[in-house]
């Protein structure tokens, strides 16, 4: 669960990148900056939905299992 952390580390350093940018006068990459947070936000939801569904598909009980059933004890 350490990844849901991300999201609320991403807005100040986004604000951070976003205005040292913006008074440089680089409002190309100031734009980019201030979607830091809905970027990461995206892919810690993309993953909160893959990782389950690995450690499920890989899980070591069902590996044993299946080796278990295939090798007569």
């Amino acid at each position: 669960m350490f990844i849901v952390f991300c999201i609320p580390l991403s807005i100040p350093i986004s604000i951070y990148l976003m205005w040292s940018r913006y008074f440089r006068k680089q409002y190309d990459k100031a734009r980019l900056f201030s979607g830091i947070p809905v970027y990461v936000m995206a892919i810690v939801f993309i993953l909160l939905g893959i990782v389950p569904y690995l450690y499920h598909a890989l899980s070591l009980p069902t590996s044993i299992k299946f080796v278990f059933k295939h090798f007569p004890s």
